[in-house]
């Protein structure tokens, strides 16, 4: 049976008399692993990933989904990474993901983060102040405080963005295994390759609006999406 994890319907935001997202919709379902989000600079997606993770409320229409549910104030199916790592300078790579542990005993925590340390491989790096790490090692940090509470769902903000292609080789191959493991993903990424190597399905905004869906496929052939991304209007 196919389980709902993300469903966003219609949502409209605007920031003064810019409008960041007007009717943008899409939904993510266990039945795929990994699901893209595309679209040139500006179309919306990281807002709309703020908006699914509660940083914004939209303007107008609808997100829900079973990842969604909230307990005691948080949403405990829900991971998130973001474009620029958010990790804490000053602590170091252990003391990161058990201050995302959110409110799990302490035995718990701790085995937790053992768990993801070695599946990450991030045992070199567990007593190193995250400050002092890489970008791609500060990404995989965060990667392991997004599944600190082991969420249904992730939303990756350019996972893949600045790093060296050995790692995101690594990434990618981590990303799999943790798919096998029941952990769904939404990307956004730059990285097209990166990106249609993983995704079954992949949808495209462009101006604040869900323009394609579709498999990877379908969406290099989609000629509002080339169109978009090339910048030229769409002409029938």
């Amino acid at each position: 049976m196919t389980t709902t994890l993300l469903d966003v319907r219609d949502v409209a935001l605007a920031f003064g008399g810019v409008r960041a997202l007007d009717g943008a919709s899409l939904q993510v379902t266990d039945e795929h692993a990994f699901w893209g989000l595309i679209g040139p600079n500006g179309s919306g997606k990281t807002t709309l990933f703020n908006l699914v993770s509660g940083i914004y409320r939209p303007d107008s229409g609808t997100v829900g989904g079973t990842s969604l549910k909230r307990r005691r104030g948080v949403m405990p199916g829900l991971g998130r990474t973001f474009q620029h790592p958010r990790v804490f300078p000053a602590l170091s790579t252990r003391e990161n993901l058990l201050a995302a542990s959110g409110g799990l005993r302490t035995r718990v925590a701790e085995q937790r983060a053992a768990d993801l340390v070695d599946l990450l491989e991030l045992r070199p790096v567990l007593h190193r102040r995250a400050g002092q790490l890489s970008i791609g090692q500060q990404k995989l940090v965060e990667l392991a405080r997004a599944l600190m509470r082991d969420p249904e769902l992730v939303l990756l903000d350019e996972v893949a963005a600045g790093i060296h292609p050995r790692l995101r080789v690594q990434i990618s191959e981590h990303l799999r295994e943790l798919a096998g493991r029941g952990t769904r993903f939404l990307i956004i990424e730059h990285d097209m390759g990166f990106l249609m190597g993983l995704c079954s399905q992949v949808y495209c905004l462009a101006r604040g609006r869900t323009i394609a869906a579709g498999t990877p496929q379908e969406i290099r052939d989609d000629p509002l999406v080339a169109d978009e991304y090339l910048g030229r209007r769409h002409r029938d």
